[in-house]
């Protein structure tokens, strides 16, 4: 977007000299690292703001996220996820080219601290979306993603100025550009225009016999925030009561709905169904399937996996 510049003898940043102030990359790079980090202040705010008045936008999902996950909330958290993992790359480049220039280069330095919050806001934005229970997003967000908007629309506009002028653009600035255009025109469309479909009332599904057979509150599992999942501390009562007796089947947690039989096994069916259209059962249709249905794990296995990759090399 507009952490990147033209490339230099041993890196992958730099700046222009003899440019209009407001066509100094240096300038977007501080309004994006700004814009970033007001984005992590709108969700901290967003997520107190909540908390105080016991509501559950940020913190647990009482019902599965499986359950309420169509296309537009699922295209909305992949969008966030893979501009994290983008500036994730990017930053690991600006960390790279910052070494190769001996610690000594001041603008490598800047694109580093900026796509370091890029990735840390986006992805906290696509784990505040995983566990949110509201459809409609905040004004706050709604304002920011304007704002986000305009910057990448204004970095664009900057790189084809650069190029027509000097032509020496490299090639991972129109394309960080542009797919950070497309992201935010998308993520403002879904906000702003987009109503969301089929919205089905709960009553419709819940069972003729039964009532309300979750089982929600057999584990602390569902009731863990963000940082008890980091950090397992969900466990202790498992643990604190392991330490005073040995285990018996009854003081093992059991499964969450999302996690059980029960629930995955319908959901892989009708994804299984719906790619075959009538046709035989293949690998890669099962594959498919397989991903669809527990994409979500798929995707922060893997992120967690690209992190810990990263970190070995440091």
């Amino acid at each position: 977007m507009e952490f990147l510049s033209s490339l230099k003898d041993n890196g992958l940043l730099t700046t222009y000299s003899s440019r209009s102030f407001l066509l100094d990359p240096l300038l977007l790079r501080w309004v994006s690292g700004v814009l970033h980090m007001v984005l992590l202040l709108v969700l901290f705010c967003s997520w107190v703001r909540n908390k105080s008045r016991g509501d559950n936008w940020f913190g647990v999902v009482r019902e599965s996220p499986k359950d309420k996950r169509g296309f537009r909330f699922n295209s909305v958290l992949f969008c966030s996820l893979a501009l994290s993992l983008l500036n994730l790359v990017l930053m690991s480049l600006s960390c790279f080219y910052w070494y190769e220039s001996g610690w000594s280069d001041n603008d490598q330095l800047v694109s580093l601290v900026g796509f370091l919050l890029a990735t840390v806001s986006w992805g906290t934005l696509s784990i505040c979306l995983h566990r949110c229970s509201k459809t409609k997003p905040p004004f706050l967000l709604r304002l920011w993603l304007v704002l986000y908007l305009v910057v990448s629309c204004y970095s664009l506009v900057v790189d084809i100025v650069m190029y027509k002028k000097d032509k020496t653009l490299h090639v991972l600035l129109p394309v960080y550009d542009i797919v950070s255009f497309s992201a935010a025109l998308f993520l403002s469309y879904v906000a702003f225009l987009k109503k969301a479909r089929g919205s089905i009332s709960k009553v419709l599904k819940e069972p003729l016999l039964n009532g309300d057979s979750s089982s929600d509150d057999a584990t602390p599992y569902t009731r863990a925030g963000i940082l008890s999942l980091l950090t397992f501390s969900w466990m202790s009562p498992l643990i604190e009561t392991g330490n005073n007796k040995a285990l018996d089947l009854k003081d093992v947690p059991e499964l969450h709905d999302s996690d059980s039989v029960v629930k995955l096994a319908p959901n892989f069916r009708s994804i299984l169904d719906s790619s075959s259209d009538g046709g035989g059962v293949t690998t890669f249709k099962l594959l498919k399937a397989l991903f669809f249905s527990s994409h979500w794990e798929i995707l922060v296995t893997a992120l967690f996996a690209f992190i810990y990759t990263i970190a070995s090399y440091v």
